[in-house]
């Protein structure tokens, strides 16, 4: 009964959810923001909304039309998820929604083309993982801001790039993962530049993460502490990837990274460093 609860868990994306949702407190933290709840909640079922469609309606013939009760349970999941959306569009500032708008015709432009003669961007060359980066980025650092009516800055721009690479980064065990299913077409890291080029990628992302993070605390090496951690993980569940993993290695393991790093933080935080 476990195996399928966590089975289901992960297929159904509610686990890429708290992963996203993860991210954003962490953007709260940094700025001392109030972690509203229609925003989190918005934010969560929209994760779960968009990887769902992304992952079964995209492959099947009828979303409306599916047999197994595991498709079947996906599906009502994401209805409710999305019922929940609508609802709490009522509680977010228009900006926030106007984002989110944007947010999703990326994410929709990224499965279906927006004209027969043109691709859509996840079978445009190099540029899946680039949209991918910036769709996690700009959800995770941008909303919270913007729900806040701050006014961007540069440092908010760095900050926004520190989530821009650590995505890049922990894609790659998905994308090494998924070299065999990948259309060689696509050219995503593994097919361009191989496995090890593609963790290579990987390190410099997850250095760079590091590094801006340090700059951006004015080079304060106590305060790093827990990113450091937090980054030192991430470069080994990078080298250890591999096109044939187990089945929770990406899926469950590599995407609870940014959980991981939230529940640093807040130790961070309560421990006054």
């Amino acid at each position: 009964m476990f195996r399928k609860l966590f089975s289901f868990y992960v297929q159904s994306s509610l686990h890429v959810g708290l992963a996203v949702v993860s991210l954003m407190a962490i953007t709260h933290l940094e700025f001392d923001l109030a972690l509203g709840f229609p925003l989190v909640l918005f934010v969560f079922c929209s994760t779960v909304l968009t990887y769902n469609f992304i992952r079964y309606a995209t492959a099947a013939p009828s979303y409306f039309y599916v047999v197994g009760w595991r498709q079947k349970s996906i599906r009502t999941l994401s209805y409710f998820c999305g019922f929940v959306c609508f609802l709490c569009c009522f509680y977010l500032p228009a900006p926030t929604l106007w984002v989110a708008i944007g947010l999703g015709v990326i994410s929709f432009l990224y499965v279906f083309p927006l004209t027969s003669k043109i691709q859509s961007f996840r079978h445009v060359k190099h540029l899946k993982i680039i949209i991918v980066a910036l769709v996690w980025a700009s959800t995770t650092a941008v909303l919270p801001l913007v729900t806040f009516q701050l006014t961007l800055t540069w440092y908010h721009l760095i900050f926004w790039c520190v989530f821009f690479f650590w995505t890049l980064a922990t894609m790659v065990p998905f994308e090494i993962r998924d070299i065999k299913w990948d259309d060689p077409s696509i050219r995503t890291l593994p097919h361009s530049i191989g496995i090890r080029g593609a963790k290579v990628v990987g390190y410099l992302s997850t250095l760079s993460v590091f590094f801006i993070e340090l700059w951006y605390h004015n080079w304060t090496w106590s305060s790093m502490i827990g990113t450091g951690i937090v980054c030192l993980v991430t470069l080994c569940m990078l080298y250890a990837s591999k096109p044939k993993q187990s089945t929770y290695y990406a899926a469950f393991w590599v995407e609870a990274l940014p959980v991981l790093w939230m529940l640093v933080k807040w130790i961070e935080r309560a421990l006054g460093f």
